[in-house]
Formats: structure tokens, C-alpha cells, sequence
């Protein structure tokens, strides 16, 4: 039967009626005969619905990314456990939050704080730098976090605070540092 249906598939593929045998591949589970089928068609997302489907993970993210299908190819880099691609990928449409916990999953430090400070999430960004040992950026980062809540009170915890006026303190700013205390909640 999956033999018969390949066979008309093929026929009609030689044939250029690229529709028709992407549905008898599909029918014959040849999912990346049907999805080059499509291909062939300019039918990208339908090829990479097929791959999806047939959890080719994968070919699929690889596909969708060729196709600047980049939302597409960071989910399924991530379904596919292909974690780094995914958080590259979501670093690409700005989805920086998303891209951040994806490399602190994988380890990769210094790249989640980079994200995190993309997306103002300064403390965050400065603690990870902090515990990397990377004075000089989470110093970066807790500035930017001052100049950019200037005015607020009460938005640090007791613990948060007083890390971070020991680091402005060491570096003999104490204007920041006594700043950083008026912070706590």
C-alpha cells in the first residue's frame, strides 16, 4: 500500500504536480519527501509544519531559519533541545528574556547577563557579572540601574542592597553606595 502510494507520488512528482505528491508522501508517512514537496512549491511554512509534525525538530528549525522563519526556528531549536540555537534565535527577534533563561540553562553566564541587560533587567545582569567575577560590568549595570530609577525607594531587598553598595563602596563611591541603601524595601 505505502509502496503504491510512493509510486504515484513519484509519478506525479516527475509530473510538477508538486501538491498532489506531497499529500500521497504524507499519506505514505514520507514527511520530508512532502516536505520538500513543498519546498518546491514555496511553501516553507507548510514544509516546516510537516517536519514539526513528523518531530523532526531539527530539519524543521534548520528550515524555518534558512527562511528567516526565526520565532519558528527558536521554538523548535528549543523543542529539540538544541538550546543554544534557540536562545541565538530569540536573541534575533529581540525576545531577549526568553534567550536569557536559555543560556543560563546552558551555563553561559555572561551571555544571559548580556541579555538581561538588554531588556533592563539591570540587577539581574549585575548579579549574574557579579558572581562571574566581572566587577567592571556589574558595576556597568548597577549605574544603569541607578540612573534609571532615580526616585524610586523601596525596590531592594536588605540582601540586594547591601551587595551592591559593598561593590561601589570597594570602587570609593560612596555616593552610590549610601543611593543604593535608600533602595531597600
Amino acid at each position: 500500500m505505502k509502496e503504491d502510494l510512493q509510486e504515484k507520488a513519484l509519478k506525479l512528482e516527475i509530473k510538477g504536480n508538486y501538491e498532489e505528491a506531497a499529500k500521497l508522501y504524507l499519506q505514505a508517512g514520507r514527511y520530508e519527501k512532502a516536505a520538500f514537496m513543498y519546498q518546491k512549491l514555496n511553501k516553507i511554512k507548510e514544509a516546516v509544519e510537516v517536519l514539526k509534525e513528523a518531530m523532526l525538530f531539527d530539519k524543521a528549525a534548520d528550515l524555518a531559519f534558512k527562511n528567516d522563519l526565526m520565532k519558528e526556528a527558536a521554538f523548535l531549536y528549543e523543542k529539540g533541545g538544541k538550546f543554544e540555537k534557540a536562545a541565538e534565535c530569540y536573541e534575533m527577534i529581540k525576545e531577549y528574556k526568553k534567550a536569557a533563561e536559555l543560556y543560563e540553562k546552558l551555563g553561559k553566564a555572561d551571555k544571559a547577563a548580556e541579555a538581561y541587560f538588554k531588556i533592563g533587567n539591570y540587577l539581574k545582569a549585575g548579579e549574574i557579572w557579579e558572581l562571574e567575577k566581572k566587577e567592571d560590568k556589574a558595576i556597568q549595570a548597577y549605574k544603569q540601574y541607578l540612573a534609571e530609577s532615580a526616585g524610586r525607594a523601596g525596590d531592594l531587598s536588605s540582601k540586594d542592597a547591601q551587595r551592591i553598595a559593598k561593590i561601589f563602596i570597594k570602587i570609593g563611591d560612596n555616593i552610590r553606595a549610601a543611593e543604593i541603601y535608600l533602595r531597600i524595601r
